[in-house]
Parts: structure tokens; C-alpha cells; sequence
């Protein structure tokens, strides 16, 4: 399992990952928009997200309720 922050979400990082046919976690933040919207709106499709593995956690952080959701799916393109 490859993970790496928004720097390495580029085609030359990813492309030698999948190539080995290994899995990876890559996170596209506000210096990718398009990237980000793209993803953003992949997982904000009701059917499509209804069909990935979904894992939320809740934990209380300075005064508040937070909760942190995650979505993986081997369906992109």
C-alpha cells in the first residue's frame, strides 16, 4: 500500500504505482481544483458512492463533534 499527501498526486507518481499493480491512497487538496472537483463529484454521486466500502469515525476535537468519512472504490476511469 502506497499513501502519499496531495504533492505526489500526479500521472508520474501514479502511473509507475498501478503499473505494479499495487494499491494506493493518494490526497488531491485545494492546489489540485480540478482534481479535487473531479473526485469531489465522483464520490458525491448517491449510486456510486452507495456502492463503495464506507468507514466514518466521530471523535470530539476542541469543543466539537467531528466526523471523518472515507470511500474506496476499485471503479475509476
Amino acid at each position: 500500500m502506497i499513501v502519499a499527501d496531495a504533492m505526489h498526486c500526479q500521472k508520474e507518481t501514479a502511473e509507475p504505482i498501478v503499473e505494479k499493480k499495487a494499491d494506493y491512497l493518494l490526497n488531491a487538496k485545494d492546489k489540485q481544483p480540478a482534481l479535487k472537483k473531479d473526485i469531489e463529484e465522483y464520490v458525491g454521486d448517491d449510486t456510486l458512492r452507495n456502492a463503495m466500502d464506507a468507514f466514518r469515525t466521530f471523535e470530539k476535537n476542541g469543543g466539537r463533534l467531528e466526523t471523518r468519512a472515507r470511500f474506496a472504490t476499485h471503479e475509476v476511469g
